[in-house]
C-alpha cells in the first residue's frame, strides 16, 4: 500500500518492458487505460482494493504473457472478457 488517490495515467502504455504492476491497495478510481493492454511483456498485474470502475477491455487478452491476476475488490462490471 502506497496510499494513491487518483486514476491510472495513460502513460502507462510507456513501460514498454514492465514485467508487474502491483497498485494494489490504494485509492486509485476510473477505468483502465487502453493502454495497459499493449504491455506485452506484463506478466504479474495487481490491482486489488481498489476503486476502479467500468467494463475491462475485450483487449484484455492481448496481455499474453499475463500470468497472475488479482482484479478483485473493485467496482468493475460486465463480463470479464
Amino acid at each position: 500500500r502506497t496510499d494513491l488517490i487518483g486514476v491510472l495515467p495513460t502513460e502507462v502504455a510507456v513501460l514498454e518492458d514492465l514485467v508487474t504492476l502491483d497498485l494494489a491497495e490504494n485509492d486509485i478510481e476510473g477505468t483502465l487505460p487502453e493502454g495497459l493492454f499493449t504491455l506485452k511483456d506484463l506478466r504479474f498485474l495487481y490491482l486489488h482494493d481498489n476503486a476502479f470502475t467500468g467494463t475491462l477491455s475485450e483487449n484484455f487478452s492481448e496481455l499474453s504473457a499475463l500470468e497472475s491476476l488479482y482484479l478483485g475488490d473493485n467496482e468493475f462490471s460486465g463480463p470479464f472478457p
